[in-house]
Order: structure tokens, then C-alpha cells, then sequence
């Protein structure tokens, strides 16, 4: 399993005058998001380690994982050109994905590890981490059904509520999708996960009790809290 980081995130979408610095160097606990990054997933022994960022942040990024990881610059505006880079960068094969500013309990990335690991290698296009928390004026919502596949995409809460966190196992088909998709111009992993759906193609998820995103404020001080009671959060 190749692991892949994007980090190409520009200023955080929280106040400018709290955060005048991409995510990626954003500290939680005392550690910046994409040194948290990457202990994930070299705790999860990935095969290789890449880390997409911007191509201004791409010397402050290698100094800050001091080798730990190959840094890829890109100038991709969006998220899916930042995607779609990265598998470009990588060998064949399936990679999993963590987006710099996504915080789980260390014990729910290795499920999600898990359940990649199993679903990609049986034939599954790309996997998910679901949550039944974290509703948003933002969030998309799924139906699952047999074995957490994703049966339908709403922009909608759907009953039983089940917000998607993040789209972390990706097949050989979904990483040609992206390229295609990048090349013709689309914008953001979003688009790439309603086509998957409208495709047909097989995409399963797992469910975790919390999934955080510390460009959001509420978030963010919900991980700050959780990680000076615990150390368990990464």
C-alpha cells in the first residue's frame, strides 16, 4: 500500500488573523498537521511515503518531515489536480490517502487501514470513512448498504445520518479516473467521488465514531482538547 498526503491546502479557512499559514504547518498539540500525518502513516506501514504540497511550501514541507517523506510540488489549483499528481508520482498499485488537515483517534486509522487493505485487495475501487457525526452545511451524506457500500451521495442529510470524512483507499480504476478527470479540467475530489457513484464503481466504506477537520474552528478546539487528555489522537 503506497501512502500518499495532500497537503496543498493554502491559508486555513479559519481566521486569517489566527492562522496566517497554510494547514499543513497549523499545530495541534503542540505538533504541526503534517508531521501528525506523517506518523500516521508510517505507524500504519505504508510501502512508500509521498506528501503532495504547493510549490511555495514545498522547502518549509521537506524541512519539516526531514526526509520521513519524498515531498512532490505541485502547482494544481484544486484538490483532484493535487490528487491526480500524486498518483502520477506513485508505482502501480493501491495507495491510501490522508488529507493533512483530517484528525482520528490512532485506534479508527487503523481500522480504516484495515478495512482498505481487505476491500481494495478484493477488488473495491476506493473506500471511505464515514461518521455519523458532523453534520454541516457542507458535509455530503451517503447510504450504505451491504458491507458499507456506498449506495447514494446527498448533499442532504439521508436517515441514518452518515457524513463522509474522507476518501482514503484508492484501486488502480479510481486512480485513472482522477487522471482523466484532472485532465479535463474538474474540480475537486468531490466531483471524483459522485462519478465513481453514478459509475457503478465499487465503493465501500467504515464507520468511525469521529472524524475531525481542524480547518474547522468547533473542530479544532475539539482536537486540541483531545490531545492534551490523551495521546491517542493523531
Amino acid at each position: 500500500m503506497h501512502g500518499l498526503i495532500l497537503a496543498g491546502e493554502g491559508r486555513s479557512q479559519l481566521a486569517p488573523s489566527r492562522w496566517p499559514t497554510p494547514t499543513a504547518f497549523v499545530e495541534v498539540g503542540g505538533c504541526p498537521m503534517l508531521s501528525r500525518a506523517v506518523a500516521i502513516l508510517d505507524d500504519l506501514g505504508v510501502s512508500t511515503l509521498t506528501c503532495v504540497v504547493r510549490d511555495e511550501h514545498a522547502a518549509a514541507a521537506a524541512a519539516l518531515v526531514d526526509g520521513r517523506a519524498r515531498i512532490l510540488a505541485s502547482a494544481g489549483p484544486s484538490s483532484l489536480e493535487l490528487l491526480a499528481s500524486g498518483f502520477a508520482a506513485l508505482p502501480p498499485g493501491p495507495v491510501f490517502c490522508v488529507g493533512v488537515g483530517a484528525m482520528m483517534r490512532a485506534d479508527d486509522w487503523h481500522r480504516v487501514f484495515a478495512v482498505a487493505a481487505v476491500d481494495l485487495a478484493g477488488g473495491a475501487d476506493a473506500v471511505l470513512a464515514v461518521t455519523p457525526c458532523g453534520a454541516s452545511a457542507d458535509a455530503l451524506y451517503v447510504e450504505r448498504g451491504a458491507r458499507g457500500r456506498i449506495e447514494r451521495i446527498s448533499d442532504v442529510p439521508i436517515d441514518p445520518v452518515c457524513v463522509i470524512g474522507g476518501v482514503h483507499g484508492f484501486g488502480d480504476e479510481a486512480r485513472i479516473l482522477a487522471d482523466d478527470l484532472a485532465g479535463r479540467g474538474r474540480d475537486g475530489v468531490r466531483a471524483l467521488l459522485r462519478l465513481m457513484v453514478r459509475l457503478g464503481l465499487d465503493v465501500t466504506s467504515t464507520l468511525v465514531p469521529q472524524i475531525l477537520d481542524v480547518d474547522r474552528s468547533l473542530d479544532f478546539a475539539a482536537a486540541s482538547a483531545l490531545t492534551e487528555s490523551e495521546g491517542a489522537l493523531r
